[in-house]
């Protein structure tokens, strides 16, 4: 049995395609809530995230 064969047969199985389908939009779904939450957080205050300020 070669290594390709494994995921082969494993995506053959449906409900583990739709499984993994949802776990790629849940991963996709957090990664575009962080950018949102970093864009909110510019918009309001105008500064970077983690960022601190100048004292000069």
């Amino acid at each position: 049995m070669r290594s390709g064969d494994g995921l082969v047969a494993v995506f053959g199985v449906r409900e583990f395609r739709f499984l993994w389908a949802a776990d790629v939009c849940s991963v996709l779904g957090d990664q575009l809530a962080r950018v949102a939450l970093a864009v909110l957080v510019h918009g309001r205050t105008g500064r970077r995230c983690g960022r601190r300020s100048s004292t000069r």
